[in-house]
C-alpha cells in the first residue's frame, strides 16, 4: 500500500477539496513510486520495478481510486508522462510508446484511439532511439539519443513549432538538432527546448504571455528566448497559461514566471509576458517542482511546501496539518516529490527501499558489503548487497547522488 497526499482538483484524482488542506490517499500498488504524472483526465504511475500503472478516476464520496489497471508494455519502461487526451512512455531501449485518443495526430500514429501502449512504429523504421520526451496538451514531442528533436500531433498555435502546419501532424516530424531538454505540460499549447549550448527557444500560443518574450502576440514558430543566457537553468515548467522556470545562481534556485498567474505570484500586473522573479519565495534549494494547468507546486529544503494557485485563498505557503494522517509527510516533508496536473497536486515518497534497489541492479556481485546510508530519514542498514571489489568513480558517484557518507567494508566470503 503506498500513500499520496493530494490537493485540489482533477488528474484522475477528481476530490475537489474545498478546505484548501491536504488529504491522505493510499493506493494498492506493490512497489514504490519512481514517478508520477498528471493530466487532466488521468494519471500514470511508474514504480521502482519499472512498472506502469493507470488511474482511473476516484470515487468522491470514499476517497479511494476506483481502479488501479496495471499496463502491460512488454518492456522496461523508464519514464511516464499523461496529459489532456494522451500519454507516453519510453523504455530503457529506446523505444517510444503512446495511448490514448487520437483527436490531433498526437499519438504518432494513424489509429483513431488507443487503450493500451502502442510502439510508436516511425522511430523503429528510421533506427532513431528515443532518450526523452515532453507532453503538451495535443503534441508531442522527443528527443532522440543523437539529440534531435522529433515533433507531432497539434499546430494550430505554433505548439510544434512548424510554419505555416495548422493542421495536426501525424508522423513525427524532425524539428532541430543539438538538444539538450524539451519542456511542455498538461493542457500547455506551448513548449520550451535548451540546446546543449545552453541557449532557450519556444514556440506556441501566446495569448497569456506564457513565452515570455514581451507581448502577448502569436507566434507559429521557434523563436528565441533572451535573458537567461549566463544562468543555470535547472528545469521548466510549461502550464495551460504560464511558464515557470528554475535557475541556479550562487548556490540557490531562484524562480522566474511569466504568464496570467501573475495575479496570485504577488505581481501588480494581471498578466506577466516577461519573466520575473518569484520573489515571496525564500532563496533556497528547490527540491522538487511542478506545475499544472492552473497550479503549481513547490518543496523546498526548508523543508517548506507551496502551493501557488487561484484556489489558494491564503499564503502559498501550505499549513500541514498536524494529525496521524499527515504524520509522515509533515516530519520527512525533505524526501517528498510533488507532481501537479489540471489543478491538482499529488506529493508522494520515494522511500530507501528505491534506493537499496537500485543498488542491488548497478552493483557488481562480488564483495560481501554492509553500507550504511545516512539520509533524511536518519541511518538504515542494506544488508546483504554484494559490490565490486574496486569503488571505482562511477560507484562513488552514485553514493554521493545518494548522500551516502559511510562504506564498511566487511570480509570475503
Amino acid at each position: 500500500m503506498i500513500e499520496v497526499y493530494s490537493w485540489g482538483y482533477g488528474g484522475g484524482l477528481v476530490i475537489h477539496n474545498n478546505n484548501g488542506l491536504l488529504q491522505k490517499i493510499e493506493l494498492k500498488i506493490p512497489d514504490r513510486i519512481k514517478q508520477i504524472s498528471i493530466g487532466s483526465s488521468r494519471t500514470l504511475i511508474l514504480t521502482s520495478n519499472y512498472d506502469v500503472y493507470y488511474l482511473h478516476h476516484q470515487k468522491i464520496e470514499k476517497m479511494e481510486v476506483e481502479k488501479i489497471e496495471k499496463m502491460e508494455v512488454g518492456e522496461k519502461i523508464i519514464k511516464v508522462g499523461a496529459s489532456f487526451e494522451h500519454c507516453l512512455c519510453i523504455s530503457e531501449t529506446g523505444k517510444a510508446y503512446s495511448m490514448g485518443t487520437n483527436t490531433y495526430k498526437q499519438l504518432g500514429h494513424t489509429k483513431v484511439n488507443s487503450g493500451k501502449f502502442e510502439l510508436i512504429k516511425f522511430f523503429i523504421e528510421k533506427n532513431i532511439k528515443i532518450r526523452d520526451f515532453a507532453i503538451g496538451c495535443y503534441q508531442s514531442y522527443f528527443i532522440t539519443s543523437d539529440n534531435d528533436l522529433y515533433a507531432c500531433g497539434y499546430n494550430t498555435d505554433g505548439q510544434i513549432g512548424i510554419f505555416n502546419e495548422p493542421k495536426g501532424i501525424d508522423t513525427p516530424r524532425y524539428i532541430t538538432n543539438n538538444i539538450s531538454n524539451v519542456y511542455s505540460g498538461d493542457y500547455a499549447f506551448h513548449f520550451f527546448y535548451q540546446t546543449l549550448d545552453g541557449d532557450i527557444f519556444c514556440s506556441g500560443r501566446n495569448g497569456s504571455g506564457q513565452l515570455g518574450i514581451g507581448n502577448k502576440n502569436q507566434i507559429n514558430q521557434v523563436q528565441q528566448l533572451f535573458g537567461f543566457e549566463n544562468k543555470k537553468i535547472i528545469d521548466i515548467q510549461c502550464g495551460y497559461t504560464q511558464t515557470i522556470i528554475v535557475t541556479e545562481e550562487n548556490g540557490v534556485n531562484l524562480v522566474y514566471a511569466s504568464g496570467d498567474f501573475s495575479n496570485y505570484l504577488g505581481f501588480s500586473v494581471n498578466y506577466n509576458t516577461k519573466f520575473k522573479l518569484v520573489d515571496f519565495l525564500p532563496k533556497t534549494k528547490i527540491l522538487s517542482i511542478s506545475t499544472g494547468s492552473r497550479i503549481t507546486g513547490i518543496l523546498t529544503d526548508e523543508p517548506k511546501l507551496y502551493i501557488i494557485s487561484y484556489f489558494s485563498k491564503k499564503s502559498p505557503e501550505m499549513e500541514i496539518e498536524d494529525n496521524d494522517n499527515n504524520s509522515n509527510l509533515k516530519a520527512n516533508l525533505s524526501s517528498f516529490k510533488i507532481q501537479c496536473g489540471d489543478e491538482r497536486a499529488i506529493i508522494f515518497q520515494q522511500k530507501m527501499s528505491i534506493i537499496q534497489l537500485d543498488l542491488r541492479k548497478f552493483l557488481k556481485r562480488k564483495e560481501f558489503t554492509d553500507i550504511s546510508l545516512k539520509t533524511n530519514q536518519g541511518f538504515i542498514q542494506a544488508h546483504k548487497i554484494w559490490i565490486e571489489t574496486r569503488i571505482d568513480n562511477k560507484l562513488e558517484s552514485l553514493l554521493d547522488c545518494l548522500k551516502i557518507t559511510t562504506i564498511k567494508k566487511l570480509k570475503h566470503f
